[in-house]
C-alpha cells in the first residue's frame, strides 16, 4: 500500500492521496503495519459514524479520480512507460 501512496504523491494526485489518507485515518489502518486480515477486521468493526464518513469520502473520490488518471497517463508518457490495456479492463505497465 505504501508504494501506491508514494506513486500517487510522485505523479501529483494530491487530491486522491488526501482522500485516501483521510480514509486511513478514519479506519485506523496504518499502511506499513496493517495486514490484509487486520484491515478487513477493522473495516467490519467500524461504527456507523465512521462508515458514514467513509461513504462521504467515497463520493468525493469519484469527483477527483478522472483528474488523477489523466496525471497518471501524462506521467507514463513523460517517462516512456508503455501501457497495455488488458481484456478484463485493467491497465498493465510494461516498462518504467
Amino acid at each position: 500500500m505504501t508504494r501506491t501512496l508514494d506513486a500517487l504523491d510522485q505523479i501529483g494526485c494530491a487530491r486522491v492521496l488526501a482522500l485516501i489518507n483521510q480514509a486511513l485515518s478514519i479506519s485506523g489502518v496504518a499502511p506499513l503495519a496493517t495486514t490484509d486480515d487486520v484491515r478487513a477486521t477493522r473495516m467490519d468493526s467500524l461504527s456507523d459514524v465512521d462508515r458514514s464518513a467513509l461513504s462521504d469520502l467515497d463520493a468525493q473520490f469519484f469527483d477527483v479520480v478522472e483528474e488523477c488518471m489523466e496525471k497518471c497517463l501524462a506521467f507514463a508518457e513523460a517517462n516512456a512507460v508503455r501501457l497495455d490495456w488488458q481484456r478484463d479492463g485493467r491497465l498493465r505497465l510494461l516498462g518504467l
